[in-house]
């Protein structure tokens, strides 16, 4: 059953240029699905799409099969930076928005899930980078959306900070109410440990968008041969084999 189905879209920019033409997209239930391609592809534009951030298309967009145009209420984003408002603390940065006297126990709530529990009160510029991206997690969750949409969420991060947060997503998508996870990545190792399928941007104008199933089961291992298969098949999709030998 999808979740988000995208049927038609074009999209242009003022200057003209249409960065999709009649692309068809759907998120399927209880899937992680990873979205890859080159700098300038649409990929962003196409998650801020599906979001409801970005009204200006052609096109259907249904959620739960309803259609439907702007924010929806089931749909949490994550950005690729924290975007935190330095003038709040941690527990109001997750709050911010969520009405009734209970937000800020809500807030907390979230906190202890994303394993920030004792930062309530700290503010944004004593955090890390990899903590102000838990907040961000926790700020996304607090509504308990059914559809988590990330864009590029951990790019900035060192490897290690990076691995943890990718297994906090794996834990988060197994416990929690957000069954269906959208994620952009440049990172083809983190789009191939994470995901059920991929939807790759080509630079193929006669197969431009390309679908690839991962069905290697889960607890995956990172260094497993198979990914490693299907990493050299998604670099040559990217067409990003060297046109040069040693």
């Amino acid at each position: 059953m999808s979740v988000i189905k995208i049927e038609n879209l074009t999209k242009r920019f003022k200057d003209e240029v249409t960065i999709f033409n009649n692309l068809n997209i759907t998120f399927k239930e209880r899937e992680i699905v990873g979205i890859l391609g080159t700098s300038g592809c649409g990929k962003s534009t196409l998650l801020r799409v599906a979001a409801g951030l970005d009204t200006n298309y052609e096109g259907d967009i249904y959620v739960h099969e309803e259609l439907h145009k702007g924010v929806h209420e089931k749909i949490g984003f994550i950005f690729q930076e924290a975007r935190l408002m330095p003038w709040l603390n941690v527990e109001e940065n997750v709050a911010f928005g969520v009405r009734g006297e209970a937000r800020l126990k809500k807030a907390d709530k979230m906190l202890s899930v994303v394993g920030l529990e004792g930062y309530n009160k700290y503010y944004p510029k004593a955090l890390s980078g990899g903590m102000a991206q838990r907040v961000a997690i926790a700020r996304a969750l607090i509504n308990s959306p059914e559809i988590l949409l990330l864009d590029e969420p951990f790019s900035a991060l060192d490897a290690l900070t990076k691995m943890t947060l990718q297994e906090l997503i794996l834990d988060l998508w197994r416990t929690e109410k957000s069954s269906t996870i959208g994620i952009i990545t440049h990172d083809i190792d983190e789009a191939l440990y994470l995901c059920d399928r991929l939807i790759i941007f080509t630079k193929n104008e006669e197969e431009p968008v390309i679908e690839m199933n991962i069905s290697i089961g889960r607890p995956r291992e990172r260094g497993d041969l198979s990914l490693a298969k299907l990493k050299t098949r998604v670099i040559g999709l990217l067409g990003l084999e060297p046109e040069w030998q040693i």
